[in-house]
């Protein structure tokens, strides 16, 4: 209703702007001169000009594409505006070549880039639907894909002579825009092969389809970065910096390093699926309260490790080794984090992001870092000089007591250490009740003594292993201080 309100207003102004100048002026000749110098008739007519290329564009529209629906006009309108005021912001660097030229440049370019989005927009439609699309929809796009390509060299061959004869102008930014919809073109007809044949083989799955999907994005995105480092060089050389690219650069600069990182994570994340992801087993899938596969909304069954699952078609190699009886498309794998998907919907998950789709846990674990444990530096002189006391003749293992109100613990003795003769002090036959029972508590008596002494070096030990740590984390202060916490627990434990 709008385009024919616009309509009708258009072609009524140019109506009337045409009857005066014929009026005013004698001849046909007169009256296209005065048209022509007029300003405000300029501006009429080049209105009803945009009026019947919208004309035109729809007529084309209902030919080659048929209905279009909601989401594509959504998603057409969206990059429409994007791209009206991207290149009106180039009217900042070539505003002395503004003319009539730059105006009929510009609304060829929005028409060709339109069916551009469309035919990408269909060939993702194709690649999502389920059933095969039908002849007509095949000679359509066949046609629109062989039109925008000519097109599209039409524009190149033309763009490149006009800045071979004239130099680098308004141009140069026309011919940019040509090559990049050049390459999203080949990028559309390499897709929809793809498709296309992935649908002739319905029958069976094909895990390379999305593989190649992959790279055909990798190596578009490459080219346009190419395309628009070479345009910035040049632009930058004769005219200064370009706004109205600068937010492609930066998507195409960002698409292209997420995609590199996102190829080395998936070889890393599919490198031997089968040991790295275990088959879902029987129990685990009998406890599954949703048997339903979230990534293609299909159920899962649990399968032998030679059963042939139903829809794989003979041995199959998912490009690691691997073949159907090691891993079949639809056994179900667990993940780490618990969660079962099919192994091809896995797969082509992993392609896109290397997370859970249920729980966004990463799939690939980072290897655990090695801990090592803090060594008291001071572990190994207190050793040997218990070690010392001990080999001292009639000398106790603590200091302050000797002879019969010292034994050793026999089974704390330092390895390597003989064991001592028993002396006359330490033979309990010739000695009284009372004096064993007395030795006996002394010996129980040295043991707590030897725990409590081991307690505080270990209470030393997780001193100084804080003082380090503070003194790695730059607080000089808290490590003296608990330096000087643990010399003072260790001479409140030795003067007890």
């Amino acid at each position: 209703m709008r385009l024919v309100a616009y309509g009708g207003v258009s072609t009524l102004s140019t109506t009337c702007a045409v009857l005066a100048a014929f009026r005013q002026r004698a001849n046909f000749y007169a009256a296209a001169v005065y048209l022509s110098k007029s300003n405000a008739c300029m501006m009429i007519l080049c209105n009803f000009g945009i009026f019947c290329t919208i004309l035109l564009a729809k007529a084309l529209q209902s030919i080659f594409f048929g209905q279009l629906r909601l989401a594509e006009i959504e998603r057409v309108n969206d990059r429409l505006w994007f791209t009206i005021s991207e290149t009106l912001l180039a009217l900042a660097m070539f505003r002395d070549e503004f003319d009539t030229s730059f105006v009929v440049l510009f609304i060829s370019l929005i028409f060709v880039k339109v069916f551009h989005w469309l035919a990408a927009y269909r060939v993702e439609w194709m690649d999502q639907t389920t059933s095969p699309p039908g002849k007509l929809f095949h000679a359509r796009m066949i046609s629109v894909l062989s039109i925008i390509w000519i097109t599209d060299m039409l524009l190149i061959a033309y763009a490149t002579e006009s800045v071979l004869l004239h130099g680098p102008s308004v141009v140069l930014m026309f011919e940019m825009e040509y090559i990049i919809m050049q390459v999203t073109c080949l990028s559309i007809i390499c897709k929809y092969i793809l498709n296309s044949y992935a649908h002739y083989r319905a029958q069976e799955h094909w895990e390379g389809k999305s593989t190649y999907q992959f790279y055909i994005e990798l190596a578009t995105d490459f080219l346009k970065l190419l395309t628009y480092i070479g345009f910035l060089s040049l632009t930058l050389t004769f005219h200064g910096l370009p706004i109205n690219v600068l937010r492609d650069v930066y998507y195409t600069f960002r698409s292209f390093v997420t995609k590199c990182n996102n190829l080395v994570r998936f070889r890393q994340a599919t490198r031997n699926m089968n040991e790295r992801y275990p088959n879902a087993t029987r129990a685990e899938m009998e406890s599954l309260a949703d048997k339903t596969c979230i990534i293609c909304r299909e159920d899962m069954e649990f399968r032998d490790e030679h059963e042939p699952a139903a829809g794989d078609a003979g041995p199959n190699t998912n490009g690691n080794g691997a073949g159907a009886a090691a891993g079949p498309n639809d056994t179900p794998k667990k993940l780490v984090c618990g969660h079962i998907f099919h192994f091809h919907c896995l797969r082509s998950w992993l392609e896109r992001q290397q997370t859970c789709p249920t729980c966004r846990r990463p799939v690939i674990q980072a290897p655990p870092a090695t801990q090592v444990a803090p060594q008291n530096p001071n572990a190994a002189v207190n050793r040997a000089r218990a070690e010392d006391r001990l080999r001292r003749p009639g000398a106790s293992s603590w200091p302050g007591r000797s002879g019969a109100s010292a034994l050793p613990d026999p089974a704390l003795r330092p390895p390597g250490l003989p064991r001592a003769a028993p002396g006359p002090a330490d033979d309990s036959r010739g000695v009284p009740a009372e004096g064993r029972r007395s030795a006996g508590s002394r010996y129980r008596l040295a043991r707590a003594n030897r725990r409590s002494a081991e307690l505080l070096e270990i209470q030393s030990s997780l001193a100084e292993c804080c003082a380090r740590l503070a003194r790695l984390m730059g607080s000089p202060a808290a490590g003296r201080a608990a330096v000087d916490g643990g010399e003072a627990e260790k001479g409140k434990g030795r003067s007890e």
